[in-house]
């Protein structure tokens, strides 16, 4: 009876319709109440389930660079059948790790690392390192089966010598039977571990004038009118364990009676601004300058300045331009000057995404038509070979990666004999400014396509199944045959004893050049051997084109590549042998360029031209002051920085003063640029010549 007038209001009374309709909305409140939370507690989980989701790619795309990384120094695929392969490659993990620990330190030394965005890096510097770690331990197992591979297939070949008839035969049993030298050992530096520092703050600091003889002309100085000179200086230094505050500076000023000639004091404690009547300091400046250096972004840097002291978006980034242009370009200078002179020149280049050269930003310095749109921008790198006697690493930036962008950075004033490059053709058309320059292109990228033509892998997983004497016979088997894999294999071993070869020359000694020389030899006989092999895989693996004019490589042949990789850089791949002072390969500029891929890594791109210009600048200073045995380079950019403010602001002044001007009143100009002429750059000159 209930049932059917619940089924059936029109059976109802009054107050029991009410009393329905009341839990009826009852119901539904609660039921809105649970799909409420429902609802929130679902976006809770969509939430973590996209960060757990952006922190696994994230950390396959660590993973991924690391590996390409670590591929383009050769330490990883390159280097297999190497005798010390475990121990380089430990050293290149061991220093990859090492990066990750500089970073993370840098970001533990910081008071701002509260946010989340510093404990996301923090955390994916953990993972990454934590993966580098696993992946070395991976390469050891490797290791040794691939070792097993190159120890059988050294056997199986002095087992079977004079039975070779062939002329690439010979060539490839002359190759396996070559006796390595012995590496040499080097010896291991031990750490001092850390130094304690004086971690002390001074907010208000004061300088005084310790002589009183005019530094121009001789005569006595005595107090200017007003004293003492204040100025307030927003700054921290670069390790960034100060508190962010506004520092009351203090200065001594005084004026030559004779000549007018002004001096001002600075005391070590001061920070200085980049220029007078702003407030950012040098100290600040170097810091985001060390900051961009150690391969990270700067917006957990200048966030914190930036919303304490309320300023603009753009002021950190127009004051660093205008630190660069005034403060580092003079030394970046001397770094190209050097770079001009160099006989042996490494070059090599990296994509770096410019939002103006992409025509998705503008800005003042260019007008619109000055800019090539290009969806790809580039830096380039150069370097010194690393027993030049001259050091050096400087970079440029490239709108794109063609001839006309890299003759924009290699004008034609440069003065090298030969060009140490890989295999992109940009870079052989410089030849032509430059008559009797060689061009040695890298083994390195050569051996990488012998590699994976080879496919180790795969071969190692064959011969694991097999017992040693099982082993023995399938290598033989490949030998009696001449088969595509034991040509191949024996063109990168002769690759690879040549850079066996070339470590065991002891440059600690007077006669290194000789022991060159002798090496070279031994390494010209390896790499014809490995020519006469790689002859007999392209006649196998390429044909005639259309017009019969060159040789390309079969569609679908897994040999071709690295047959039409030989055929093309043949012309270039022998230089080295004519000349002690050319390497190789480009292993020096490749690993100039990493610090470059870290940062992209974090930073992702430039806004405008000038900023690329300004981040070329800032990593050829550093990475060169390291190279010269400037280890402090923070504290040394420090000093020439304060010196050559001081020669400025005293330039200026002491033309008020000869003016009959007042220093009370505030100089609203000042060009730096002009005022650093006449100072003493020789002096701090990064490389000596």
């Amino acid at each position: 009876m209930s049932t059917s007038k619940i089924l059936n209001p029109e059976n109802m009374s009054r107050e029991e319709l009410i009393a329905m309709l009341m839990k009826t909305q009852s119901e539904l409140d609660t039921t809105k109440e649970e799909l409420k939370k429902s609802n929130e507690k679902n976006v809770m989980l969509e939430e973590q389930l996209t960060g757990v989701q952006e922190v696994t790619a994230e950390g396959f795309r660590q993973v991924s660079e690391l590996t390409q990384n670590l591929n383009k120094r050769v330490i990883l695929l390159d280097d297999v059948l190497s005798m010390n392969l475990i121990e380089q490659i430990e050293f290149a993990f061991a220093e990859q790790v090492e990066w990750i620990q500089n970073a993370r330190s840098l970001f533990n030394q910081t008071p701002f690392n509260k946010g989340s965005d510093v404990k996301g890096s923090k955390k994916k510097l953990d993972e990454a390192e934590a993966a580098t770690k696993k992946l070395n331990g991976s390469i050891k197992n490797a290791g040794r089966s691939i070792n097993r591979v190159a120890k059988t297939i050294a056997d199986a070949v002095t087992a079977m010598a004079g039975i070779d008839k062939t002329t690439y035969g010979k060539a490839a049993a002359a190759i396996n039977s070559f006796v390595e030298p012995a590496r040499k050992d080097e010896a291991k530096k031990k750490s001092i571990g850390r130094v304690a520092k004086n971690r002390a703050t001074t907010r208000t600091v004061s300088a005084s004038l310790k002589s009183h003889v005019c530094k121009s002309c001789g005569g006595n100085t005595v107090p200017y009118e007003t004293g003492k000179l204040v100025d307030k200086v927003i700054g921290a230094n670069h390790k960034l364990n100060e508190i962010l505050g506004v520092i009351k500076n203090i200065h001594e000023v005084e004026v030559c009676e004779k000549c007018g000639q002004v001096s001002i004091a600075i005391a070590d404690n001061q920070d200085v601004p980049v220029i007078p009547n702003r407030e950012i300091g040098i100290d600040y400046m170097l810091g985001c300058s060390d900051f961009i250096c150690r391969g990270m972004a700067l917006n957990n840097y200048i966030s914190p300045i930036r919303d304490m002291f309320e300023i603009g978006n753009d002021t950190i980034s127009y004051n660093l331009h205008d630190f660069v242009g005034i403060y580092i370009k003079p030394l970046y200078d001397g770094i190209i000057r050097a770079a001009k002179e160099a006989p042996v020149l490494l070059l090599d280049g990296t994509p770096f995404d410019c939002l103006e050269s992409q025509g998705s930003r503008k800005s003042k310095d260019r007008k619109t038509e000055e800019v090539t749109v290009s969806k790809s921008n580039y830096i380039l790198s150069m370097a010194a070979p690393v027993h030049a006697k001259v050091q050096f690493t400087a970079y440029g930036y490239l709108e794109k990666r063609n001839f006309d962008s890299i003759r924009k950075v290699i004008t034609p004033d440069y003065k090298f004999k030969t060009l140490v490059t890989d295999g992109f053709s940009g870079y052989e058309q410089l030849l032509d400014e430059h008559p009797g320059a060689k061009l040695q292109h890298c083994l390195v990228h050569l051996r990488r396509y012998l590699i994976v033509a080879f496919d180790f892998k795969n071969y190692c997983e064959k011969l694991d199944v097999l017992d040693d004497e099982e082993c023995r016979a399938f290598v033989m088997k490949d030998i009696e045959e001449a088969s595509d894999k034991y040509l191949i294999y024996s063109a990168f071993n002769a690759i690879n004893k040549i850079y066996a070869l070339e470590d065991s020359v002891d440059y600690s000694k007077d006669d290194y050049l000789e022991q060159i020389n002798s090496v070279r030899e031994k390494a010209r006989e390896l790499l014809e051997n490995a020519d006469t092999v790689m002859e007999e895989m392209i006649k196998r693996h390429m044909v005639s084109n259309k017009n019969n004019t060159s040789l390309v490589g079969k569609k679908g042949d897994i040999y071709s590549r690295a047959c039409v990789y030989w055929y093309q850089q043949r012309p270039f791949i022998k230089e080295f042998l004519n000349d002690p002072l050319v390497p190789p390969d480009t292993n020096i500029v490749e690993q100039a360029i990493r610090p470059i891929t870290v940062f992209r890594k974090n930073a992702n791109w430039k806004a405008t031209i000038s900023y690329m210009e300004d981040l070329c600048m800032l990593y050829s200073v550093f990475m060169s002051a390291k190279k010269n045995g400037i280890d402090d380079v923070y504290g040394w950019l420090r000093t020439y920085c304060r010196d050559l403010y001081k020669y400025c602001i005293e330039k200026q002044w002491t033309a008020y003063i000869r003016e009959g001007k007042s220093l009370t009143k505030k100089i609203l100009t000042w060009d730096m640029v002009s005022l650093s002429e006449g100072f003493e750059f020789n002096k701090y000159q990064i490389i000596k010549i």
